[in-house]
């Protein structure tokens, strides 16, 4: 996992308050931990609109008890508030951030007396796409401005993929697709909203949590990547025709009545499903599988015009894989975070104690499956919607019973 992107933003709005608050720095990272896209913008300057406080004065440095920098000649400070910015923000994405312990984001203020000049983000790229860069962005820069800050609704999204600068962002993901979706295998193609009959399967299983965690710690991968991996292997074992790719739903980032729908008028990234391989390659599948997840989240486009035009015409001269498969990890929580140490509890598991029910049925669904992560805590709660016609009650139990195994497995492994 790489340092992730930076951004410095120059403002000069004047703290109010008695002097920055020691409670703040620490307040502000926890409120924002697992808060990703505008909801965790809209926390963190919250927090730092009650007291700035400048990370480059603390910890203090042997000799330094005051801690901090000097501002003096040749300093960023004294070179601006713009260098300055620069510089804090390199040095907090400097380092690489861990999925299992680390923050998603990092922050910090430069500071003149009681004026604050700049403001530094680092974020991790596995939790922030460039909307959600912009976001951040235009919240904290309008905050430390003194101006109202709302929280971002659908429409933005749509006004925003009008422009002509996102128009040809689009054109450009959709090229890098196209190329991605000709070298696969044809399948049934992109599909729109339609009446059937589709049953929601649910997956509610604490073993399942703590082998996915003991996988993904040992592999160092991510969880989300884990249970990619583990699906696509499910679903090649059961299915007869299994997808060659997957839409991964990104849009619950940014707006929280989106978190329960797959399809088209989502924004989605493609999952090429990689090759699960044998025994002796099971870290190269993991880390491809994460290759291509990040991938894919990272040109998730929103749904255009000229993207449906583009998949409905590719799905009618053959070149396009089934994309009607999709996938959203929609945890907001670290419930998993230390569960590895549970892993000898697993060794009593057995296959047919997963506990897999129907939870739901569903009249009209534009997904032939779409499985989906819901928070949990301690316990992982897989969802799978599927429509019946193409797999039934039977082999829907069977995708989510192998799922559940190929996790225990793996974690057994050693």
């Amino acid at each position: 996992m790489g340092a992730g992107d930076h951004v410095g933003i120059r403002a000069g709005a004047r703290d109010t308050g008695a002097g920055p608050e020691p409670a703040a720095a620490a307040a502000a990272p926890d409120a924002a931990r697992h808060q990703p896209g505008a909801r965790l913008a809209d926390r963190v300057l919250r927090r730092v609109r009650r007291g700035p406080y400048d990370l480059r004065r603390s910890p203090a440095r042997p000799g330094d008890p005051a801690g901090g920098r000097s501002a003096g000649p040749g300093s960023p400070l004294q070179r601006g508030p713009a260098a300055a910015a620069a510089d804090l923000a390199s040095e907090l994405a400097g380092a690489a951030f861990s999925p299992g312990t680390d923050l998603p984001v990092r922050f910090g203020l430069v500071v003149d007396g009681d004026e604050v000049r700049s403001l530094a983000v680092a974020y991790s790229h596995l939790v922030f796409d460039a909307f959600s860069h912009s976001l951040v962005s235009g919240f904290l820069e309008r905050s430390l401005e003194g101006a109202a800050v709302e929280t971002p609704h659908v429409r933005d999204l749509v006004r925003r993929e009008a422009t002509d600068r996102m128009r040809e962002r689009s054109e450009a993901a959709l090229s890098q697709w196209s190329s991605a979706l000709s070298a696969l295998p044809p399948g049934r193609g992109f599909r729109l909203p339609s009446a059937g009959s589709y049953t929601e399967w649910a997956l509610h299983s604490r073993e399942a949590a703590v082998a996915a965690q003991t996988v993904a710690t040992r592999h160092r991968v991510n969880t989300s990547s884990v249970l990619l991996a583990a699906l696509g292997a499910a679903l090649r074992s059961v299915l007869a025709d299994p997808p060659a790719a997957l839409l991964l739903v990104a849009s619950n980032r940014h707006h929280p009545d989106l978190a329960g729908f797959p399809g088209i008028a989502l924004q989605i990234g493609l999952h090429v499903i990689p090759p699960a391989g044998g025994e002796g390659t099971v870290h190269e599948y993991l880390r491809s599988t994460q290759d291509s997840a990040i991938r894919g989240y990272a040109k998730a486009r929103y749904d255009t015009t000229r993207w449906r035009e583009t998949l409905v015409a590719m799905t009618e001269r053959g070149t396009a894989p089934d994309l009607s498969f999709y996938f959203n990890d929609a945890r907001r929580s670290r419930g998993w975070d230390g569960l590895e140490h549970r892993a000898e509890e697993l060794a009593s598991w057995q296959p047919g104690d997963a506990n897999v029910t129907a939870v739901a049925s569903h009249r009209i669904r534009d997904a032939t499956m779409f499985a989906y992560v819901l928070d949990g805590g301690p316990t992982a709660r897989i969802h799978l919607v599927c429509d019946d016609a193409v797999i039934p009650p039977a082999q829907a139990d069977a995708v989510l019973r192998g799922l559940a195994e190929y996790l225990v497995r793996r974690a057994l492994a050693g």
